[in-house]
Order: C-alpha cells, then sequence, then structure tokens
C-alpha cells in the first residue's frame, strides 16, 4: 500500500489540489484507479 497526504488542497490563485497534480500523477505511476478519502478536522 502506497500512501499520499496532502496538508492542504488549496493554494491562493490555484484550482483545487492543481499545486499537488504532478506529485499524485507521479505516485500513481500509471495506476488507472485509486482511492480517495477527504479529510476535514
Amino acid at each position: 500500500m502506497e500512501l499520499l497526504l496532502l496538508s492542504n488542497s488549496t493554494l491562493p490563485g490555484k484550482a483545487w489540489l492543481e499545486h499537488a497534480l504532478p506529485t499524485i500523477a507521479g505516485q500513481l505511476n500509471g495506476r488507472r484507479s485509486a482511492v480517495f478519502i477527504p479529510f476535514a478536522g
């Protein structure tokens, strides 16, 4: 199992998760599916 933890989903002037797209794409590494679990505490 691999996990990618993000401390925020937005940055000023960017779309939702836009700042993390390169990291997410690299983590997926060609996988066709993944599980996304949003959390707000």
